[in-house]
């Protein structure tokens, strides 16, 4: 690895960035049951203002944990990166989460893998 890629994995693996991407993953998973009790109890002209703002929100958090995936892969470098089935497996919930922003007919998809595969991932490591 050259100096560059060993400071931004000095970086990734540092406690303060692995505790703030789990908080992330839980405020992730917390806004989603906020936005589903939501849609259940306000008006529905509210309801619209309420899904828009938690669409940025929830862009916001793919953007992150694009850059947090793309900061482990560049730190580790390829083969030790695409080693880890835990890496592949994040480059599948990113993919999927993309698509779901980009294609908001899988909205329900969105949620369900990143709550479901984040919780799994942040459980199991």
């Amino acid at each position: 690895l050259f100096w560059w890629q060993r400071y931004v994995k000095n970086i990734y693996d540092a406690d303060a960035v692995q505790s703030l991407s789990a908080l992330i993953i839980m405020g992730s998973f917390l806004l989603s049951i906020l936005s589903s009790e939501l849609d259940n109890i306000l008006e529905p002209d509210r309801v619209q203002t309420v899904d828009a703002t938690f669409e940025r929100i929830e862009l916001v958090i793919v953007v992150v944990f694009t850059v947090e995936l793309a900061m482990n892969a560049f730190g580790n470098w390829f083969l030790p990166f695409i080693q880890s089935p835990w890496n592949i497996f994040d480059v599948f919930v990113v993919v999927v989460c993309w698509l779901a922003v980009g294609l908001r007919c899988l909205h329900l998809l969105q949620h369900a893998f990143l709550e479901a595969f984040c919780i799994l991932s942040m459980r199991l490591r």
